[in-house]
């Protein structure tokens, strides 16, 4: 069910995927709008449907692995998300990005220094650079600390405190309600 106007009723409904499927939201063709994906495992490795507007798939390819954490952006600045997965190697978070839709890795690189780490990915800096990858760590006495990775490079940007330790990090492009 899609609310597209805020209004809140439902104006898009329609089934894609199943129920154990990781759901997936980005801007796959550059219009602006974001539309949903479904990220399923297949023998051991990680199959993506990504939907139109009306549901119908749009692209379907193989990328990652089983475990992998699937992650979505603008990798590249285009105006369209590429996909990506984040691996755990021996503690450390390794991040996979394919920057043009072809299934396979342009940009490889380490950020994250715990296991226990989530990746998350957004445009923090407010630039016009591109999605950048960030990490919410929890850490002792509670807080939440996020940590950001502007280049996608690993090298460290961008490091806030915001929210609790039992919060969920989530990230988007929020609008302040007009008055």
């Amino acid at each position: 069910f899609l609310d597209t106007n805020r209004d809140p009723a439902v104006e898009i409904d329609f089934v894609f995927g199943s129920p154990d499927d990781q759901v997936v939201v980005g801007n796959w063709d550059g219009d602006s709008d974001d539309n949903i994906g479904i990220v399923r495992t297949v023998n051991g490795g990680y199959r993506w449907f990504l939907a139109t507007d009306t549901g119908s798939v749009a692209q379907d390819f193989a990328f990652g692995s089983e475990g992998d954490i699937p992650i979505v952006g603008d990798w590249d600045n285009d105006g369209d998300d590429n996909v990506g997965v984040v691996r755990n190697v021996g503690g450390v978070l390794r991040y996979f990005l394919d920057t043009n839709g072809d299934s396979t890795v342009e940009i490889d690189f380490s950020f994250g220094e715990q296991a226990t780490d989530t990746p998350v990915a957004c445009q923090f800096s407010g630039t016009d650079m591109g999605d950048e990858v960030g990490i919410a760590r929890a850490e002792a006495g509670g807080a939440l600390r996020w940590i950001t990775s502007p280049a996608l490079d690993g090298v460290q940007g961008l490091r806030v405190r915001f929210g609790d330790s039992g919060d969920t990090p989530f990230v988007g492009v929020f609008e302040a309600p007009s008055s």
